[in-house]
């Protein structure tokens, strides 16, 4: 196997390396991490035929990328407008580069989020066993200090044996990013402290997704949702929670979420819709509903058939 790479000529927005995450090391304080939409960054890996959990780029804007030698790509992601030297390509399936081709990503909808892919094996450094990026606790990425790819960055890959059988995955496949559709919430235990009202309230308004997002956690704007209990102890935050703070304006909780926090919490975004919120912009309208936590494993098991009716496994 040899060495080869991508050059990183325009970055892009917050352009993070990502892998599985450190889930496993939340009770030393890290945040679990991980990619914001853990279907794109599933199928980029498995469109470059690498082992799931590889490491790949989650940028946000356009984005330009020149290959240092021949290898192979793919992008996922919303709807973007890809080309490899000017010429059109398309995202959701593998992609040949040649030594000195550029590949560029224009997204459709500014903010949306994107990955990249590339086949082999990452030299990039780990800290507490992965690779993610966060900026907030300043570790991890390329330099292991929390900083994004900056212009003239250079991802190194122990090449694999080359592709002999390019990928894609079909139209039936790809995750549906309609922000129109509403976002399942699972009740949690803490419901109880909120009345009636106050959960009808939440499950008939339209919330706008606000400027104060990152990957730490989503802020909405609309009808407050107030939870009779103001003081609780500290406890676990999961993906997707679902936090009221005094205000009522809701908080969801994201990959690099703090471990432990104290406000209210209605419940917890299905893990299948979790992906669709992460690609909302700002200024867009959601709306949620709630799901049965039976209904919504049912969901996140048909997910994982789907993928094995593509994949083979």
């Amino acid at each position: 196997m040899t060495a080869s790479g991508l050059l990183i000529q325009q970055p892009g927005l917050m352009s993070a390396i990502i892998d599985a995450g450190r889930g496993i090391h939340q009770q030393r304080g890290f945040s679990e991490s991980g990619p914001m939409d853990d279907d794109a960054f599933f199928w980029v890996n498995w469109l470059c035929a690498n082992p799931e959990g590889t490491p790949a780029i989650e940028w946000v804007g356009p984005a330009e990328f020149v290959a240092t030698a021949d290898l192979h790509v793919a992008v996922t992601g919303p709807s973007a407008k890809v080309s490899v030297n000017a010429g059109t390509q398309s995202l959701w399936e593998t992609l040949p580069l040649k030594e000195g081709d550029c590949l560029r990503v224009e997204p459709h909808k500014t903010g949306t989020r994107h990955y990249l892919g590339i086949r082999g094996v990452w030299n990039v450094p780990r800290v507490a066993q992965s690779a993610c990026t966060v900026a907030r606790e300043k570790l991890g990425g390329l330099h292991k200090d929390g900083s994004y790819c900056a212009a003239e960055d250079i991802i190194s890959v122990t090449a694999d044996t080359p592709l002999t059988t390019l990928r894609e995955v079909p139209a039936w496949g790809r995750p549906d990013y309609s922000s129109d559709i509403p976002i399942n919430v699972i009740l949690g235990y803490q419901s109880r402290w909120f009345s009636d009202v106050a959960k009808q309230l939440f499950f008939t308004s339209n919330y706008k997704i606000t400027n104060k997002i990152d990957r730490m956690g989503y802020r909405l704007s609309g009808t407050p949702v107030k939870c009779a209990r103001s003081e609780m102890h500290s406890e676990g935050i999961t993906l997707g929670a679902v936090q009221c703070p005094p205000d009522g304006q809701p908080i969801v909780m994201m990959r690099d979420r703090q471990t432990l926090g104290g406000y209210p919490k209605l419940g917890c975004v299905s893990p299948v819709d979790l992906n669709r919120l992460a690609q909302s912009v700002p200024g867009e309208q959601v709306s949620f509903q709630p799901e049965d936590a039976d209904d919504a494993r049912a969901s996140f098991l048909l997910r994982l058939s789907r993928r094995r009716a593509i994949t083979g496994n």
